[in-house]
Parts: structure tokens; C-alpha cells; sequence
């Protein structure tokens, strides 16, 4: 690895690790928490001495009758720990502070919410939640900020800036990890006196250090991509302008624009700004693409809504245009944008997209508040040629992978839940790249109302996906965004193990899941900006991990936009076996494959894997609870761009 430095967790660990404390506890006997147990958690513990068995226990912190005292160690049990610490902050809340300074989680975390400051859009709040660092063997706290909404408040900028993600002018909030350590400090300053140190006992107290914890951070390898030719550069942008696409488009591509009858000029502005004509940061999609735009490649219609009976209109004359063997990308200008839109927009937007790929059509919408301001198109055509170029049929770069011949398969979830929340339709789809980045296919892995049924179908395509492609690979790697609930992970690793005894050659198989949305931050504090250099990751525990897919470039440290969170990777399969030089050339080939993102220029915040099955998993959900048919999506080119 290139570099070195040290990144501060979001995490206070306690002064003194090794602590005693006692809890109640009664053999569990295969009842549920419903029957008499309400306040306990089943939890394993010694049956005698530390040295002992451990069996399974219902365990309660307070006192009861019925239960028997056991005094534990901090090692003891990690959970029971975890949920001791809890209550210690929880009683020194309750007698040291106000009611109005703070509220406790009412959901999964066992969370103590600290009010910094209060606004009729709601609370900013920073929260501690008890946990054990694994890599130092440390208890402690970790911390945050978020900003609690009001319920009766809808989302919009005042809130994007009181959660630190716009800032006082509106725009990407460039201060983003300043501002959250500087609410870490206001906590500091409020409230650090008055909660620390916890009472363990009469006799014992736990102090927490006053800093984050500072853990070493390497570095993985920055990305290269690769475009024509086999040409390289650090840069999406220059590396296509200087070289050319990785592989061209079909050159017999039609664009058919399509929009309202008064907004057709702004049709032609579009046409203009794609062909190069109009701004300096774009040469156009021929020079940029090898994608020659000339009236031969153009073709459109005005419409006067986007109704089922006016796109049926519209496709009947694509079809007509398309009749010569041309491949058809509608480019559809609509009257409203993400920023802007409400729900009858949405409505329209998933409705207009279903109707396209259900007659094979990936569709390109452009907004037409984008068209009415000249800066914004500036800087927005480049990423609108892109998307379009991509569904043609292109391949604009690749990644420098650090595996060659390994397939990475995302595995999405797409299930619907019925009101009492609980699955009433089972749907599973793969997004199939390599290591380099390539999109390779979309295919359906399970889809049924009953849960057998979906698991016999998963278990039968991805034993497929893994046959089909096991002449052209030597390793797989699953990448999922969630984690598989048990029936599922059971599924998928009975896959695995039938692939590997059945498999001729041996293949090394990995599953890693990645959490963008984690309660993981950390800062470089020897930075002015706090932001880590990109690519920088920091140890959590022996499967688990903590990676900047973006954050400071080293031949450019200035920080131009909005940072985002770093992402936990954990490694659940294999659970054993995997040394540390294996483990971190899969996270190389996930931190590569962020930079392999077609939906824009330097678009780099998760790897491709996850981040397309994030997408496709947000437009089937919406064509679901719209009442609209399934559609087969295998065949077509990255549509969901």
C-alpha cells in the first residue's frame, strides 16, 4: 500500500478496559421474550467460572426475583456489555440533566440522543451508542451528529442545511466534515461534564478519553482507467477527450427527442450543446464519443401530454423510424427535476420509464429547468452525453483491476412488504461486472410471493450465473447492499459449496457487503478540511472495514464538493481463510470499481456493483407499488443510468 497516516474514529474508548459489573439471569428454556421476558435479552454466559461452557440465558440488567446474579467481566460477553454501558448512561442522563436535553432511541440502536440546538425544522442532535472496537479490543462510544426532522416538516433546503449537507447559500456543503467534528465539540463543551464519568459501582467509576481514537489508516491504490487502445490517465474526463472511448457506440444509433409542443426550441439547444456547439466544456458527443450527431442521427415529435395514449403515439413512430435497423434512444424533456418534483412527477417519470422498457427503449430524461439555465446545462451536458453514449451501447472506460478474470456479482433486493411489514413478494436480480468495470448483464435471480419458492429459484440462477461463467473466471466475488438474512446467506453459501466441490479447476469465491448508509465517520486531523485522502481505510475488526471511496486527491488536495461518508465493508463470506493481502485486493477491486460508474464523470461513491443495484432496486420498488408489470430488463443496455 502507497501511504500511511492516521485517521481519528468516531469513537471514544473508556480509560480503563478491564471493568467488572453484575447482571440477573435465568436458563433460557425456548420461551420468547413475549412471555414473560419483555426487559431481557437472550444472551450466552459461563455456566460456572469465566474458564466454563456458556449456554444460552435470558438476561436482565435490573434486579429480579426470579433470576440469579452473575458478576461479569468486561470480556464476559460483548452484548451484555454493550447493553450495560447503555443503562450506566441512561441512569446518569436521567439524574444529571434536564428531560429537554436529550431523548433515548425508540428504534434498533441503543442510542442517547444530546439536543444541541432546536429549530421549528427540528433538533440538531449527537448521539452515543455503546460498542466494542474489535482491531484494539475497546469499549467505548461511538458518536455523531444528525439532525432530527420534524415530522410535520418536509424535506427541502433549510433542512439539507441544518443536516450539514447544503450550506448557508445552498450549495454543496464543502465544510461537511469540519462542521460535524464541530458538533462533536459542542457536545464536548455541553454536555461531557455532566455524564462522565459513569457510576460501575459504589466503589467504581468509567472515565471516557476526551479525543477520538486515532487508528492507522493505509492506503489502497489510487484508480486508473484504462481507455482506447489500452491508454491510461487518472482522469475520466481527459483520458476520453485525449484518447477516445474504450469501445465505440453502433454508429446507427437514432436520438429521438421528444417533449411538449411549446417546449421544442429547447429541444434544439439540447441538440446543439450535445453536438459541441454551444459550451467550452463539452466538445461534443462526436469528439468526445466517436458519436457522429448529424440531422441523419436525430429525430423527434411534440406531444401534448405524457399520457398513455400520446406515448403510445410516440412509440408507434419510433417503431416506424426504426424499422431500418436503427437503435432508438429517446431523449425526453420534462417539465419538472429530482430537486423540484413532486409526487405526481415521480409518478409520471416511473410510469414514462416502464413504458419505454417495456418495448426495449432505455430513455434519457433531461429537465427542462435544466435547458432554461445556461450554467447548470454547461455543466451538466457532459454527464447527459455520457448516459446517453452508455445506453447506446458504449463502453466509455474501464478500471485498472487488481484481480484479473474475477467476476463481481451484486446481488439487489427489490421485496415488498405488506402494511404489518412483512414480505409479501420475494424479488432478487444480480448485476454481472468484472473486475475492470464492465457491465456485463442484469439477471433475475429469484422472484415469488412464497419464500421457498424464491429460495429454490435464488440457489438455481446463481448456480447458473457461477456455471455459465466459470470457463471465462478464476474468482467470484459477490457484492451485496444488504445483509442476507439468514435463510438467505444460508442459500447462497449452499451455492457456493455445491459450486466449489463440483468445479473442476478450484475458484476462489468471496461475499462482501457494503453500507453506505453506516454509523461510521472518522476525520484526518491533520487536515484543514478533516477529510481523508480517497481511498484511505481503517480496520474495525477482522472482517469488517471502513473505506473512503472518496475523499482527497493527491495530486490535488483542495476539496471542490460535498465528501461523503466513508462505506463499511464486511466480509461474510468465507467467515475463515482469507489472509489480509487477499481481503484487500477485493476492497482494491471495490475502491476501482466506484471509479467505473457510467452515470457521470467522476460520479465515484460506490463501487458499480452496489451502487447499479441500488438503482434498479429503487425502480422496481416503484414500479411495484405503481401496479405496473413485471418487464424483462435482462437483454437491454444499462438502462438504469
Amino acid at each position: 500500500m502507497n501511504h500511511e497516516h492516521q485517521v481519528s474514529l468516531n469513537f471514544f474508548s473508556f480509560k480503563e478496559q478491564n471493568f467488572q459489573f453484575t447482571v440477573y439471569r435465568k436458563p433460557y428454556g425456548g420461551e420468547s421474550s413475549e412471555d414473560s421476558f419483555k426487559d431481557c435479552k437472550k444472551q450466552k454466559l459461563p455456566v460456572g467460572g469465566p474458564e466454563t461452557e456458556y449456554q444460552y440465558y435470558w438476561v436482565s440488567i435490573d434486579h429480579r426475583d426470579d433470576f440469579e446474579p452473575i458478576t461479569c467481566a468486561s470480556i464476559t460477553n460483548n452484548y451484555v456489555t454493550s447493553s450495560f454501558l447503555y443503562y450506566l448512561l441512561e441512569k446518569k442522563c436521567g439524574s444529571n440533566l434536564q428531560p429537554s436535553d436529550y431523548f433515548l432511541d425508540d428504534g434498533f440502536y441503543k442510542r442517547v440522543y444530546f439536543i444541541l440546538d432546536q429549530h421549528k425544522e427540528g433538533k440538531e442532535t449527537v448521539w452515543l451508542e455503546p460498542y466494542f472496537l474489535k482491531s484494539k479490543n475497546q469499549f467505548g462510544f461511538l458518536i455523531d451528529f444528525e439532525f432530527s426532522k420534524a415530522k410535520d416538516i418536509s424535506f427541502g433546503r433549510r433542512v439539507l442545511q441544518l443536516s450539514l449537507s447544503l450550506d448557508k447559500n445552498g450549495r454543496d456543503n464543502r465544510d461537511f466534515y469540519v462542521n460535524r467534528f464541530e458538533k462533536v465539540q459542542q457536545f464536548i463543551s455541553k454536555f461531557y461534564k455532566s455524564i462522565f464519568p459513569l457510576e460501575l459501582n459504589e466503589n467504581n467509576k468509567l472515565d471516557i478519553e476526551e479525543n477520538l481514537k486515532k487508528l492507522t489508516a493505509p492506503h489502497l491504490n489510487t484508480k486508473t482507467y484504462v481507455f482506447q487502445e489500452g491508454e491510461n490517465s487518472n482522469s475520466q474526463f481527459m483520458g476520453i477527450r485525449s484518447y477516445g472511448p474504450l469501445h465505440t457506440a453502433n454508429n446507427n444509433t437514432l436520438l429521438f427527442f421528444l417533449y411538449h409542443h411549446e417546449n421544442k426550441p429547447y429541444s434544439y439547444d439540447l441538440y446543439r450543446a450535445l453536438r459541441g456547439d454551444t459550451y467550452p466544456t463539452f466538445p461534443g458527443m462526436e469528439k468526445m464519443f466517436s458519436c457522429p450527431l448529424g440531422k441523419q442521427h436525430v429525430s423527434g415529435m411534440g406531444i401534448n401530454e405524457f399520457n398513455e395514449k400520446d406515448i403510445d403515439n410516440v412509440i408507434g413512430k419510433i417503431n416506424e423510424v426504426s424499422s431500418n435497423g436503427n437503435t432508438v434512444i429517446p431523449i425526453i424533456i420534462v417539465p419538472w427535476s429530482k430537486s423540484d418534483s413532486d409526487e405526481e412527477s415521480d409518478n409520471n417519470y416511473y410510469r414514462l420509464k416502464h413504458k419505454f422498457l417495456s418495448h426495449n427503449l432505455p430513455t434519457q430524461f433531461v429537465s427542462l429547468s435544466t435547458l432554461k439555465n445556461k450554467n447548470i446545462l454547461k455543466w451538466s451536458i457532459s454527464n447527459i452525453g455520457l448516459g446517453i453514449f452508455s445506453k447506446m451501447g458504449g463502453q466509455p472506460w474501464k478500471v485498472q483491476p487488481q484481480n484479473d478474470k474475477c467476476l463481481i456479482i451484486g446481488i439487489g433486493q427489490s421485496h415488498r412488504f405488506n402494511q404489518q411489514g412483512t414480505i409479501e413478494r420475494y424479488f432478487a436480480y444480480s448485476v454481472l461486472t468484472d473486475s475492470s468495470g464492465l457491465y456485463k448483464e442484469l439477471r433475475v435471480l429469484g422472484r415469488s410471493n412464497k419464500e421457498h419458492a424464491y429460495l429454490e429459484e435464488l440457489q438455481k440462477n446463481l448456480l447458473n450465473v457461477l456455471e455459465e461463467y466459470t470457463d471465462r473466471f478464476e474468482k467470484f466475488a459477490i457484492h451485496t447492499t444488504f445483509k442476507p438474512r439468514f435463510k438467505e446467506m444460508d442459500a447462497i453459501q449452499k451455492v457456493l459449496d455445491v459450486y466449489s466441490e463440483n468445479t473442476s479447476e478450484p475458484k476462489e469465491l468471496v461475499v462482501l457487503k457494503f453500507n453506505s448508509g453506516n454509523k461510521f465517520f472518522g476525520y484526518d486531523l491533520e487536515s484543514n478540511s478533516m477529510v481523508p485522502y480517497e481511498s484511505t481505510y481503517i480496520v474495525l475488526s477482522y472482517s469488517e472495514y471502513l473505506i473512503w471511496f472518496e475523499g482527497l486527491q493527491y495530486h490535488n488536495p483542495g476539496i471542490k464538493k460535498k465528501i461523503g461518508r466513508p462505506v463499511h465493508v464486511e466480509f461474510i463470506y468465507p467467515k475463515n481463510g482469507l489472509s489480509e493481502e487477499r481481503k484487500e485486493s477485493y476492497l482494491q477491486d471495490a475502491v476501482n470499481l466506484s471509479g467505473a460508474n457510467w452515470r457521470g464523470f467522476n460520479a465515484k461513491s460506490l463501487p458499480i456493483s452496489v451502487y447499479y443495484a441500488q438503482l434498479i432496486a429503487r425502480y422496481v420498488k416503484e414500479f411495484n407499488r405503481l401496479g405496473l408489470e413485471d418487464i424483462e430488463l435482462n437483454e437491454l443496455t444499462p438502462w438504469f443510468l
